[in-house]
């Protein structure tokens, strides 16, 4: 928290705002999800630069393969641990049940489903640099409302914008973090 207070009111005193809104929006019925994906291993503080090789690469498989996608892309969260800074996760784009069915990955990609759950749903909008805020709201209000997390069950967050072609101050993202 202290770090990213920091962060936050360095990026207020360099450009007089703070590109980070979040709208916690409850919980909600989150349905089974279908997808294809690459896992990656790493740090957190090394995230962006994974990613940004991680999406890329991901989608240009799914041209060259011709896979529908039934959505935007995301990140499902393996592990993500502030304490160690270790980070695992996969970059996926969604796919329909039967596409999932009928697919054959290679090249290093996988395919997966997380099962339907009840999450908090937190909406942000704003620079991918301010995640950790709807991250940490959301966590917050599991605490606050006295919910359990599904640990069962992998968090996620799915990438409304793209960010070749939105400012980063207006990125919509949504957090999805099952409960119990």
């Amino acid at each position: 928290d202290y770090e990213r207070g920091l962060r936050m009111m360095k990026e207020y005193v360099e450009t007089g705002e703070v590109l980070s809104r979040v709208d916690m929006q409850g919980v909600i019925d989150l349905p089974e999800q279908y997808y294809v994906g690459t896992q990656r291993h790493g740090t957190i503080k090394e995230s962006d630069k994974s990613m940004k090789e991680a999406f890329p690469t991901l989608m240009q498989y799914v041209s060259d393969k011709q896979i529908q996608t039934v959505g935007v892309p995301g990140s499902i969260y393996h592990v993500f641990d502030f304490k160690t800074g270790k980070m695992h996760y996969t970059a996926m784009a969604p796919v329909s049940k039967e596409t999932y069915e009928g697919l054959e990955v290679e090249d290093g990609m996988l395919k997966g489903m997380v099962p339907a759950t009840k999450a908090v749903k937190v909406a942000h909008t704003g620079s991918y640099k301010n995640l950790d805020n709807p991250w940490m709201a959301g966590f917050s209000y599991i605490r606050g409302k006295k919910l359990k997390q599904n640990k069962a069950i992998v968090p996620m967050d799915i990438y409304i914008d793209d960010p070749r072609k939105v400012e980063d101050k207006n990125l919509r993202t949504e957090i999805y973090i099952p409960v119990k």
